[in-house]
């Protein structure tokens, strides 16, 4: 082959090759803003579990200080009730007649005059 011959090859060849690499980056540009405009919204998904997360940690922080509430008025209130039945059981021991029975009778009559079934009769 000639010189003459050569020139030509080399410039088609090179210019192949600019045609080629000019696609190639055309199509790295193109993933490239499909990549960027891909991560903006996952950023923007992001922000939104962020903000969500925040809200969760906000509410559990509330239910944690209302369960904490809770608890110690259920602590606070059964003291109070084991208090008072101590002195509830001190004063029938004081008593005399707290300790014997109610008969029968005496508590159906009770009962009638509640209802009003003794006025009736």
């Amino acid at each position: 082959m000639s010189l003459n011959m050569i020139k030509p090859i080399g410039l088609l060849s090179f210019l192949v090759l600019l045609v080629a690499g000019g696609l190639w980056i055309n199509s790295q540009q193109d993933r490239l803003i499909a990549l960027q405009k891909s991560n903006i919204l996952l950023n923007q998904q992001l922000n939104i579990l962020q903000i969500q997360i925040e809200n969760v940690k906000q509410r559990e922080s509330r239910l944690s200080a209302a369960l904490t509430k809770r608890q110690q008025t259920q602590q606070r209130l059964e003291e109070n009730n084991e208090q008072h039945q101590k002195q509830l059981h001190r004063a029938l021991a004081q008593i005399p007649c707290a300790a014997i029975a109610v008969p029968d009778d005496v508590i159906r009559l009770q009962r009638k005059t509640l209802h009003g079934d003794a006025l009736s009769h």
